[in-house]
């Protein structure tokens, strides 16, 4: 079955291999270069428009018509220029900020900009969700004409609130054929499934996400050996039922992919073995790999010494006396993907070509994850999990094409998130997490659309400590109206020193304490306001303060009003 906007089934074409014929399509970006030792830096043509652009004013507080004003245009290498405010000179006796009435010359992202990552900060009701999703459909419909090079998307929406937004966006976009839904009442309407582990990432690194997505539901624990053996305990089991399904499977036949429920499955079900006083019961993995035990022979050595170590571990985990304490754990962050309900996210299916993941780069593919947050557990769990593997199956693109698992080596990708703190995750001291897939993307073309209310609140996330790896790695920092004192002053901050004109106030009072004096002055500070950011923001207007081009040319800051949410469903013309 086709895949279409809710559907997670689609068709497709027989994998190419690494050598294979290039397709002439499209002049956009970088000529189209499949060799066996990886790609170079994806190059993307065109620009989106980021919004208007706006000049930031300073006007005495009171009405008045044709008064003149003290201006700052946008960029910070722009002097002010103050002019005679009321015709006598008079400097008037408070100013205030307010955006320039009509937008200035328009702002676009463009250059490496369109592979680089945006940080999108704002209150509830500010806008941030309007302005994430414009430039999404603008990224979406971007040469949306060559098959080779539209944008391939992964969309997490951990509050469940834009599943209808985005099937219009994706239409508006002209790539309705793209979509694929994981969303439990979507898929079982549609009788359809996904399985959310389907990808080519060696079972270490599989089993080290999985623990990944489990922390970030709230599993923690004082000392780390839990989480390695934990590790352990799924890197075995994946290992043994993948080496299981191709030793047993018939000849010629295609893979037959693990799943989660699968995998829970072999760790709790316990099968009896033997017969009479010899019986024994063990869990279905135990028995799984006796049989295995038996036929090492038959293996290469490198096969044969990676078997061993496997049957080993697990074998080593079942004799410790905290087993218990592990499956608590498994139980707790996976245990509901075995109820019924849920096995819509373990499909089976062995008609795939390439793994689900893969299918994204390859493909084209738009991923919207969209789980409600009446399962908080669910919601937080398979978001992580699907962006960790997302994001790792990314930096392994090199390694992807050199193996033939995937041919496209211009595609470009994107990384969309609203409320972004809600699946935030980073294990300190680790290569692994969202700090270091934002330091890299880049280079393996994906774009990263983020948006949260605030760093106090990335801070509060499953971040913690780690959350100024993910800030630092934003080539643009985009502030809507903001509620937050610290994020308003870490905006002023990163502003940089420009000039802004100030009323200040002063008293002195003579030494015998009978001497009063008062003035007032209109003096010069060199930090962005924070009160433009808390007080003078409307919705849908913003700070950007960055690079839009990707890093060349110099960052600066801009002002940035919204454009007004598509009502009809027309297409954008992709980008050129």
């Amino acid at each position: 079955m086709a895949a279409c906007c809710r559907s997670t089934s689609f068709a497709r074409a027989p994998t190419l291999t690494a050598d294979a014929p290039t397709s002439s399509s499209g002049e956009a970006g970088m000529d189209r270069k499949r060799t066996k030792r990886g790609f170079r830096k994806i190059k993307v043509k065109g620009r989106i428009m980021l919004g208007g652009g706006h000049e930031l004013l300073q006007v005495p507080k009171r009405d008045a018509s044709g008064q003149m004003v003290v201006a700052r245009s946008a960029g910070s290498t722009r002097s002010f220029e103050m002019q005679d405010l009321d015709g006598k000179g008079s400097l008037g006796d408070q100013l205030e900020f307010r955006f320039s009435a009509k937008p200035q010359a328009p702002l676009y992202i463009e250059g490496d900009g369109l592979t680089t990552s945006f940080g999108i900060f704002g209150a509830p009701g500010s806008g941030k969700t309007v302005l994430l999703m414009h430039l999404l459909e603008q990224v979406l419909a971007h040469s949306r004409e060559d098959d080779d090079r539209k944008y391939g998307a992964l969309i997490l929406d951990p509050k469940a609130a834009l599943i209808d937004d985005v099937v219009e966006m994706v239409e508006r976009a002209g790539r309705t054929k793209d979509l694929v839904i994981v969303n439990t009442d979507e898929l079982t309407k549609s009788a359809s499934t996904v399985n959310v582990i389907d990808c080519s990432l060696d079972p270490y690194e599989l089993g080290a996400i999985l623990v990944l997505a489990g922390r970030s539901a709230g599993i923690d624990a004082s000392d780390p050996f839990w989480f390695q053996e934990w590790t352990n305990l799924f890197t075995a089991t994946l290992s043994i039922l993948r080496m299981h399904d191709r030793l047993n499977g018939p000849a010629g036949a295609k893979r037959r992919p693990v799943t989660l429920r699968r995998i829970l499955d072999a760790i709790f079900e316990q099968v009896e073995v033997g017969e009479g006083n010899k019986a024994v019961r063990l869990r279905e993995i135990q028995h799984i790999a006796r049989s295995l035990a038996s036929r090492l022979a038959g293996l290469s050595r490198e096969e044969r010494a990676d078997l061993r170590t496997d049957l080993q571990a697990l074998s080593r985990f079942f004799k410790q006396d905290y087993v218990a304490t592990i499956e608590a754990f498994v139980t707790k962050a996976f245990g509901m993907f075995r109820r019924s309900k849920l096995w819509c996210y373990s499909g089976d299916t062995t008609h795939e070509a390439i793994p689900f993941y893969e299918s994204i780069i390859e493909r084209g593919r738009i991923v919207l994850v969209s789980i409600s947050p009446a399962e908080p557990i669910l919601a937080k769990t398979l978001s992580t999990l699907m962006k960790s593997l997302f994001q790792r199956t990314v930096l392994g693109r090199g390694e992807l094409l050199e193996s033939g698992i995937i041919s496209n080596a211009v595609r470009p990708l994107v990384l969309a998130c609203d409320e972004y703190s809600e699946i935030a995750s980073e294990v300190p001291g680790q290569s692994m997490g969202d700090g270091q897939f934002l330091a890299l993307a880049r280079q393996y073309g994906c774009m990263a659309l983020l948006a949260t209310q605030s760093v106090n609140v990335l801070e509060a996330s499953s971040l913690k400590d780690a959350w100024r790896s993910v800030f630092s790695n934003f080539a643009a920092k985009i502030y809507m109206r903001l509620v937050d004192n610290q994020t308003a002053e870490d905006a002023s901050k990163l502003a940089g020193e420009s000039e802004w004109k100030v009323r200040t106030y002063s008293t002195s009072v003579g030494g015998d304490n009978r001497q009063l004096s008062q003035s007032r002055d209109l003096r010069v500070r060199t930090n962005l306001p924070t009160s433009v950011l808390t007080q003078v923001l409307m919705r849908g207007q913003g700070v950007v303060i960055g690079s839009l081009d990707g890093g060349t040319t110099r960052p600066d800051t801009y002002y940035l009003s919204v454009p007004e949410p598509k009502s009809a469903a027309e297409p954008l013309a992709a980008g050129v």
